[in-house]
């Protein structure tokens, strides 16, 4: 903001260039918004993830006795093999040990056997056989290769950023230019109403009905 309206003072641009200045920046903007879509890092290998159809289904044949149901996602890594499962529970972990702060699980009986492979073991998890790891389970999530991605997730959000910053100065002042001085103030407020009206209040509910939409299991519990 401190830049931009140095920038304004020192050049004085004219109204309509700062009117088409902020048409590129909202055209950058939504170049922006849709390299999001290309952005993103590999799918966990979580036991009981179909990625043929896009659901979850984490309970099978050798953790239906052990009362899994409603537990919150917490989940456990088998590095060895890069699997990850829904919750110790559902690994039939029997043993558990805190080190560095760090719960460490052992003595899981619903290992997939070796052989299994993750696709197989998505299309159905009920007709392979399981083992018990003699090994231990991690806390957390398996470490999915990003790459460079997060870099450039990075890069382009400060580049959104400082587009967005630079234009906002210019549309004030175009604001306040283009009325007479008894409505200023009007102008001001009646502008801030349509951007509430049109952005601020439907924009998350609108977001916030998209990210339900992706959600794959839902919490039973209101705590």
């Amino acid at each position: 903001f401190i830049l931009s309206g140095a920038i304004i003072s020192k050049a004085k641009p004219t109204p309509k260039f700062l009117l088409g200045w902020n048409v590129v920046v909202g055209i950058f903007f939504i170049i922006g918004e849709i390299t999001y879509m290309f952005i993103s890092c590999e799918d966990p290998n979580l036991i009981g993830y179909n990625k043929l159809t896009n659901s979850v289904d984490v309970h099978n044949v050798c953790n239906s006795e052990c009362s899994c149901e409603n537990l919150k996602y917490a989940p456990v890594c088998l590095q060895e093999r890069a699997l990850t499962f829904y919750s110790a529970c559902h690994a039939g972990c029997h043993s558990t040990i805190k080190k560095n702060l760090t719960h460490i699980y052992s003595n899981c009986t619903c290992i997939p056997d070796d052989n299994v492979l993750i696709m197989d073991l998505e299309n159905n998890p009920n007709i392979y056989k399981y083992t018990t790891y003699r090994g231990e389970l991690t806390e957390g999530p398996c470490d999915t290769p990003c790459g460079y991605h997060f870099y450039y997730f990075i890069m382009i959000s400060c580049l959104m950023q400082l587009l967005g910053s630079s234009g906002k100065i210019g549309n004030i002042l175009v604001n306040y230019r283009a009325v007479n001085r008894v409505d200023k103030s009007f102008a001001q407020g009646l502008a801030l109403l349509l951007v509430s009206l049109f952005a601020f209040i439907p924009g998350p509910v609108l977001f916030g009905g998209i990210i339900d939409s992706t959600c794959l299991i839902w919490d039973d519990n209101c705590d």
